[in-house]
C-alpha cells in the first residue's frame, strides 16, 4: 500500500476542519499551518530529546568524530534548528541549480543529511515523523535525478517538496543557546580548551587581544589544536561573544610567513561559495575580518555580527589587534577613545575602512595643516557652516562658472563639500543652468565660516 505523505496527513486535517463549518480563510489555513508546524517541531524535539538520552555519543559525520550529548533537550532543540535550516537552504539552492558549484552544494546537503540526520531520524517510529524523513528522501531523490538526467520538471517537483517542508519546519528564530551551539559544534570544531599557558609551552605563541573590546562582549575561552596544514604546528582561537545581540569575536594565530603583511578589512554577508553568512549561522547576518602577519605569526580576526550600521565599531575591534600598524612615529594609541594622539601636537586621527583619518566632527585649523602626514582630512559636515559675508562680482567675457567659483571655494573653504558649495552659489544667484551666465551681470558668491573655528579662538 502507498505511504501516505506528511504533507497528505495535513491536507486531510484541513480538509476536514474546513468541511465541519464555514469556508476557512486564508488567514485561518496560516494559522492552522503555524500550529501544525509547532507541533512537529515540538514532536521532534520531544522525540529526539528522549531517543538521546540514553547515548553517551554519537557519530556526527562520515569522518568519525564523535561528541557527547551533555542535555538531550539542548541538543534536540539545536538538532532540530538545524535540520529546519538544511530544508530550508535546500528549497532556496533548487530555485537555481544550474551550475556545477551548486549541484556539488546540493551533493554536500544530501549527504549531511543522510549522515547528520537520518542515523536518529530512523530511530523514531512516530508517523508525522516518518512522513516528514520520507518526504526529504523524496526531495533529494527527484533532485539529484532531475540533475543527473537534466530533468527540470523533476528538479521543480523536488522544489516543490522542500517548499512545503519549509512551511511545515520553519527555520527557528535567533537565540543564544542556538548561538552557544554553533561555538561549539562549528566554530571550535576540532579544538580543545587550554590556558595561556599551555600555549606558550606548546606553540611558543603570546596572545594577541584586542586593545578595544565593548564590555558587553563576555570571554568564552582558549583553545588550541594541531594547524592541518602543518601537523607539528598549532592553532590558537580565542573566542569572545554577546549572548544579546548573538555577535561573536574570533582571533586565530598560526605559523605565518617572517614578512609583515596586513591585509584590508572585509564586510560581508556573503560565503565565498554559493549563499549568505545567515545559511550557516542563522543568528548572524555578516561576517567582519582582518588578517595580518607580524614576527612570523599569521593572526586573522574574525567577527559574526548584526548591524550593518554599527561597522565602525566592528572596525575598531579588529584594528585594535595590530594597533601599532596605524601608528604614526610620533603618535600613541588611545585604548579608551580608539585614537592615536600626537602629544606634542595634539593632533590625533582613527582608522577607518584601513585609513588613517581625521574625522569629520573634529575642527582642525588650516594653519597645521603642514604638521600632517600621510593622515586622510575628511570633509566638514554640511551644517557646521555659517555664512559670513556676501561678495559681489562682475561676470566678464569668457568666464564660467565653475571658474569663478573655484578660487572661493578652494581659499575659503577648508574642508567643504564642493557640490554642497555649488548649490549655494546657484541657489542664492536663482540659476537654474549653471552653463548659462551672461558677462556684466553681477554674481554673488557667499562667503562660511567653519563653526567650530569659535572655539579654537
Amino acid at each position: 500500500m502507498r505511504r501516505l505523505s506528511l504533507f497528505l496527513v495535513l491536507g486531510l486535517v484541513i480538509i476536514s476542519l474546513v468541511g465541519c463549518g464555514e469556508m476557512e480563510t486564508v488567514d485561518d489555513n496560516a494559522k492552522i499551518i503555524d500550529e501544525s508546524s509547532k507541533q512537529l517541531n515540538s514532536l521532534l524535539v520531544k522525540s529526539l530529546a528522549e531517543n538521546a538520552s540514553y547515548l553517551k555519543e554519537v557519530v556526527k559525520n562520515d569522518n568519525g568524530n564523535t561528541y557527547s550529548i551533555e542535555d538531550p533537550q539542548l541538543w534536540a532543540e539545536y538538532y532540530v534548528s538545524e535540520l529546519a535550516n538544511l530544508i530550508s537552504l535546500t528549497h532556496q539552492l533548487l530555485g537555481d541549480v544550474q551550475d556545477e558549484m551548486k549541484q556539488d552544494q546540493l551533493i554536500s546537503y544530501e549527504k549531511r543529511w543522510k549522515n547528520e540526520f537520518l542515523p536518529f531520524l530512523n530511530r523514531i517510529k512516530q508517523g508525522d515523523i516518518i512522513a516528514l524523513k520520507n518526504d526529504v528522501n523524496d526531495g533529494f531523490q527527484l533532485a539529484t535525478e532531475g540533475i543527473r538526467d537534466d530533468n527540470p520538471q523533476k528538479v521543480e517537483q523536488a522544489r516543490d517538496i522542500f517548499a512545503k517542508l519549509s512551511e511545515q519546519l520553519p527555520k527557528m528564530s535567533p537565540s543564544k543557546e542556538i548561538m552557544m551551539e554553533d561555538i561549539k559544534s562549528k566554530l571550535l570544531e576540532g579544538y580543545v580548551q587550554v590556558t595561556a599557558e599551555e600555549v606558550k609551552n606548546q606553540s611558543g605563541y603570546d596572545l594577541i587581544i584586542p586593545k578595544y573590546l565593548p564590555e558587553r562582549f563576555q570571554h568564552y575561552g582558549i583553545f588550541m589544536r594541531d594547524n592541518p596544514g602543518i601537523p607539528t604546528e598549532k592553532m590558537v582561537k580565542q573566542l569572545w561573544y554577546d549572548p544579546e545581540k548573538f555577535e561573536v569575536l574570533m582571533v586565530t594565530e598560526m605559523k605565518g610567513n617572517s614578512t609583515s603583511l596586513e591585509g584590508r578589512i572585509i564586510f560581508t554577508e556573503d560565503l565565498e561559495g554559493p549563499g549568505k553568512i545567515n545559511d550557516i549561522y542563522a543568528w548572524a547576518k555578516y561576517i567582519c575580518s582582518y588578517e595580518f602577519t607580524k614576527n612570523g605569526i599569521s593572526v586573522q580576526g574574525y567577527m559574526l555580527v548584526n548591524d550593518e550600521s554599527n561597522r565602525n565599531e566592528y572596525e575598531r575591534i579588529l584594528k585594535s589587534l595590530n594597533a601599532e600598524s596605524q601608528s604614526l612615529e610620533g603618535y600613541t594609541y588611545d585604548e579608551e577613545t580608539g585614537r592615536y594622539v600626537n602629544e606634542a601636537t595634539g593632533i590625533w586621527y582613527v582608522v577607518e575602512n584601513g585609513y588613517r583619518v581625521l574625522p569629520p566632527e573634529e575642527y582642525f585649523d588650516r594653519d597645521k595643516v603642514a604638521l600632517i602626514d600621510r593622515i586622510n582630512i575628511a570633509e566638514r559636515p554640511n551644517d557646521v557652516w555659517e555664512l559670513k559675508e556676501i561678495r559681489k562680482i562682475t561676470i566678464k567675457s569668457g568666464d564660467t562658472l565653475v571658474d569663478i567659483i573655484n578660487p572661493y571655494f578652494m581659499n575659503e573653504h577648508f574642508r567643504m563639500n564642493y557640490e554642497w558649495y555649488a548649490k549655494q552659489v546657484l541657489e542664492l544667484n536663482n540659476i537654474t543652468d549653471p552653463h548659462f551666465i551672461k558677462a556684466g551681470d553681477t554674481l554673488k558668491i557667499p562667503i562660511y565660516i567653519d563653526s567650530g573655528s569659535k572655539g579654537n579662538q
